[in-house]
């Protein structure tokens, strides 16, 4: 379940540029919204890429030494490895915030490559710069800590004039997936600085064998529903209806105060919420799993973008996939084919995955990395306009 691999990654931009359902085919340009539009369920043939194509990648900014992974480096500066893109709105400005290393580990390099969080802006989700220019958030320095090693896949969400961070954590190597926990930390100052938890983590696995969360845990989407902080999260453990593990999405939940503060430290227990459809990603051919998981309110109803995990003939991410809820929890509705694949991008030969979907005025933006071989490691983020009309 973990998203980084040691493969190059691209930042795409792409949108959607027709209409749902049977309206006529939209003519306005990106970024561009309609006069008077209502949402309406996006399906996976509203959408289309962006002709400009990667919007980003690794080797367009190379930062100073300040910026580097390793403090004690004479490194002057290097080329990050960028991942698991969250974006949100904070004022006039779109604010991405990501993982992201210098290096990942192979035979010759040490096993834990130290990644951490960064804060990229933009005012038209195309040019991004770094601001600031050195990390927001890193594992914790005191060794004993269970994020001491590595801290990833960041999702924020605004309330009440604060920022509220979940990410995964781990105090092994990025790779020990059974390691992995879900944390939770505060900014006042629009992401820049970050308070932890005190009850840090808010989620593990719980060892039980059978639950749904028994061994793995992490890649937090959360989302405000119902006056309601619904906590999404990527777990892993051993399922009787398909006779092995298999990898689902689990909710937990907190109130918020819209009277006051929130502090984020009361939530409901764990529950599994969502499988993979097995007509469409049948757990005996192959088919792990849903991971990094992106949720959005629309007009009342939940909607998540997952990633789907194939581990035949290796562990990759190979779709994008749509579902939704009208309550967040039960009757959700998986679409009969995926919104998008790697096969999309000719360009894109090793994985597609953390769909990030991002509500601007009046347009639906599906925020997601892909994955290519060669000699970089370069951010893909592909961003989606859905031009939000209503369906006749």
């Amino acid at each position: 379940m973990n998203s980084f691999c040691k493969v190059p990654l691209i930042l795409l931009l792409a949108f959607f540029l027709f209409s749902c359902g049977d309206e006529d085919e939209a003519t306005i340009s990106p970024i561009t919204a309609p006069q008077t539009p209502t949402i309406n369920d996006p399906t996976p043939g509203c959408f289309a890429n962006y002709a400009g194509n990667p919007v980003l990648e690794s080797q367009d900014v190379q930062w100073d030494g300040v910026f580097d992974i390793d403090e004690d480096s004479s490194v002057d500066h290097w080329t990050p490895r960028w991942a698991d893109p969250h974006v949100l709105k904070i004022g006039t400005k779109m604010v991405m915030f990501v993982s992201a290393s210098d290096d990942f580990p192979s035979a010759a390099d040490p096993p834990d490559p130290d990644i951490r969080l960064y804060r990229l802006e933009s005012n038209d989700g195309i040019s991004w710069t770094p601001n600031p220019n050195t990390p927001v958030f890193k594992r914790s320095s005191t060794p004993s800590d269970w994020d001491s090693s590595g801290t990833e896949t960041p999702a924020v969400i605004e309330f009440q004039g604060k920022l509220h961070l979940f990410y995964t954590g781990y105090d092994e190597g990025f790779a020990a997936s059974l390691r992995y926990r879900v944390g939770h930390a505060t900014s006042t100052d629009e992401g820049i600085t970050w308070t932890r938890d005190g009850n840090n983590p808010i989620l593990s696995p719980t060892g039980v064998f059978l639950d749904f969360n028994e061994s793995i845990v992490g890649e937090p989407a959360p989302v405000i529903h119902n006056n309601q902080l619904y906590l999404y999260f990527t777990a892993v453990g051993a399922n009787l209806g398909v006779s092995t593990t298999l990898q689902v999405i689990g909710l937990t939940k907190t109130v918020l105060d819209i009277s006051g503060d929130w502090d984020g430290q009361t939530w409901t227990s764990p529950v599994s919420v969502l499988e993979p459809d097995q007509s469409i990603y049948p757990r005996g051919d192959d088919w792990y799993g849903y991971t990094t998981p992106g949720a959005v309110e629309i007009e009342g109803k939940i909607h998540l973008y997952v990633s789907v995990v194939n581990d035949n003939p290796s562990w990759e991410m190979i779709h994008i996939h749509h579902v939704s809820s009208p309550d967040g929890e039960n009757n959700w509705m998986q679409d009969s084919t995926y919104t998008f694949t790697k096969g999309d991008f000719p360009w894109i030969n090793n994985g597609i995955h953390s769909p990030n979907p991002y509500i601007d005025g009046s347009l639906l933006m599906l925020i997601f990395l892909v994955m290519i071989s060669g000699a970089l490691e370069r951010l893909a983020l592909v961003m989606l306009a859905v031009i939000l009309l209503n369906k006749k």
